[in-house]
């Protein structure tokens, strides 16, 4: 059925079915009956506080961020509701590893090694980080661009940008 319906959302163009939203539950796993049995049960188990942390992560992060537009709001007060913020998604995911931990123990080596590979990673805040950038290449500037120069990048200031003060 979700192949069917990710068929329908891009017209023309075959693509698979997302993949689960929790990593234990992926097919590529290859979880037996029993696996799956004790999978089920201990998400089933864990499923009301995950969900309540989950939500009180939910409304610290929304009430951080109605506040940064906020011009009556005072430094104190944005630093309370980041601490709060930061505390929700700290407890969110310490809950999130161990749980993972407590159901990798019901998985056989190839599967846990499988897992690892299935889990989302996290995106850095900033974009991609990118890979082995400087694995082989000696220290100082990269290969093939001229000296303080990015790679593509035209000489002077970009049009309508003012140049920086000293």
């Amino acid at each position: 059925m979700s192949f069917l319906l990710a068929l329908l959302q891009v017209p023309g163009q075959l693509q698979p079915p997302p993949p689960p939203p929790f990593p234990l539950l992926d097919p590529r796993l290859g979880l037996d009956a029993t696996q799956r049995q004790s999978i089920d049960a201990l998400l089933v188990r864990h499923r009301d506080a995950m969900q309540s942390r989950h939500k009180a992560w939910d409304e610290a992060r929304e009430a951080l961020h109605k506040a940064m537009g906020d011009p009556q709001r005072t430094v104190t007060e944005l630093e309370t509701l980041l601490r709060q913020e930061t505390e929700a998604h700290r407890a969110q995911v310490l809950a999130a590893h161990a749980l993972l931990v407590e159901a990798a123990q019901v998985l056989r080596p190839e599967q846990r090694e499988a897992l690892t590979r299935l889990r989302p990673v996290m995106p850095h805040p900033r974009g991609p980080r990118p890979e082995g950038r400087l694995e082989g290449r000696p220290e100082g500037r990269p290969e093939g661009r001229p000296e303080g120069r990015p790679e593509g990048r035209p000489e002077g200031r970009p049009e309508g940008r003012p140049e920086p003060r000293d």
